[in-house]
């Protein structure tokens, strides 16, 4: 989804099309994801999560094969549409995750956080699971700070490219070396959520994980001048995203029976990339009439919201709970 972030401005020049129209290669990439997520997800709890995998693999090698190809902006988009129905990848992965491992590994496997402590009621067959209405809640409390987390990290590497292409004269490649501590960091943090989540809640990690992206912003917002203002807010943006979206997917799927994970994964991936999706529309709007300092600030706002949130959800699942 992001490999296209970095060429933007080179695209407005050889396309010859304004930044707020160049957007587009990003937003329809995200826009195609967020059709495709509860689509593929769905029939993968249907008809089977591998083959609705490699459907989803093979339209997205189509799609980089058109977008590589591709002279003409409206091509160039339509690789991007078909490119995007691999969003549900992850969300299909993570079923089939959970349909072979044994419980005691999920932790390690997809940073899940076991059920131990939590209210439970027996279904038919012997099983149990959380008690319905907690799982219900449970399911869409991840909605908001999942959609403004997208949108807070899409906004910030986004407008990162531009300045660093901007008022840096950063090549390509440079850009994508500025934004090279926030990629190894979201893996490596993202393992280390397993262990993490056996101490704290997940809605504890995702409000600190928000709160990282936020000093992130603010940092941008406030100086950019220098290679070194990228790299330490992309130090803070890689650790609190890898934090914030391992910890999202255990709040989504933590409290779902294993025939219905795809699904329930598929909603936080969905409202994730309905984020990521407006901010590419609503960066781009802000950055050419305001300037970058309003666009970093905007998702700093975001990401404190998703704080907010999260902490909200914390708080009310305990007293659920007591």
């Amino acid at each position: 989804m992001t490999v296209v972030v970095p060429l933007l401005p080179g695209l407005e020049q050889q396309l010859h099309v304004p930044s707020t129209t160049v957007s587009w290669t990003l937003t329809a990439g995200l826009l195609s994801g967020a059709v495709s997520i509860p689509l593929l997800a769905r029939l993968g709890d249907m008809y089977g999560r591998r083959t609705t995998s490699l459907v989803a693999l093979g339209l997205l090698v189509a799609g980089s094969t058109l977008s590589a190809l591709a002279g003409t902006l409206p091509l160039l988009i339509a690789g991007r549409v078909l490119q995007g129905t691999a969003a549900p990848l992850l969300t299909l992965a993570m079923g089939l995750v959970r349909q072979v491992v044994p419980g005691h590994r999920l932790p390690s496997a997809i940073w899940w956080r076991p059920w131990c402590g939590r209210r439970r009621r027996a279904d038919p067959d012997g099983r149990t699971w959380p008690g319905r209405r907690w799982s219900r809640y449970g399911s869409s409390a991840c909605c908001w700070p999942s959609a403004l987390l997208g949108f807070a990290l899409f906004a910030a590497i986004t407008t990162v490219s531009a300045v660093a292409q901007g008022a840096l004269g950063a090549s390509v490649l440079q850009v994508g070396i500025y934004l090279l501590p926030t990629t190894v960091l979201m893996l490596v943090v993202s393992v280390l959520a397993g262990p993490l989540m056996r101490r704290f809640t997940a809605a504890a990690l995702v409000a600190g994980g928000s709160v990282l992206v936020s000093a992130a912003a603010l940092w941008l917002a406030v100086s950019r001048s220098s290679g070194a203002d990228l790299y330490g807010a992309a130090t803070l943006l890689g650790l609190g995203i890898g934090l914030g979206y391992a910890a999202l997917g255990t709040m989504a799927v933590e409290h779902v029976e294993p025939a219905k994970t795809a699904a329930a994964g598929g909603v936080n991936a969905l409202v994730r990339v309905v984020g990521s999706s407006a901010a590419g529309a609503v960066g781009a709007a802000v950055l050419s009439s305001g300037g970058a300092g309003w666009t970093f600030g905007i998702a700093a706002g975001a990401a404190l919201l998703a704080a907010l949130f999260s902490a909200v959800h914390g708080n009310l699942s305990r007293q659920e709970l007591a």
